[in-house]
């Protein structure tokens, strides 16, 4: 708070707000950490997922690409990737 130069009410108050929305735990006398969960929740994953992909449409049509030169490099993608994964299927 110091550092920041914040009130140490509103420190406190984004703390718990994180540890309610588990993304981290407290320790008593030993402080906070953060938690280190392998999955996040769906919500959160749904926005991050429909965020990025606006992003990433956004940029792509300012660069002069048409929604169709977009959907044919992802399909690009798609066809390298199911091949990659009938190879690694293959050698198991």
């Amino acid at each position: 708070a110091l550092r920041l130069k914040t009130n140490p009410n509103t420190i406190q108050k984004v703390y718990y707000q994180l540890e309610v929305e588990g993304y981290i735990y407290s320790k008593p006398g030993s402080g906070y950490f953060v938690k280190m969960s392998k999955t996040i929740p769906e919500k959160e994953r749904e926005k991050m997922f429909t965020t990025l992909t606006s992003e990433y449409l956004t940029k792509a049509t300012e660069l002069g690409y048409s929604i169709n030169s977009i959907i044919s490099e992802i399909d690009k993608r798609r066809n390298v990737e199911i091949e990659t994964k009938g190879e690694s299927d293959a050698e198991d």
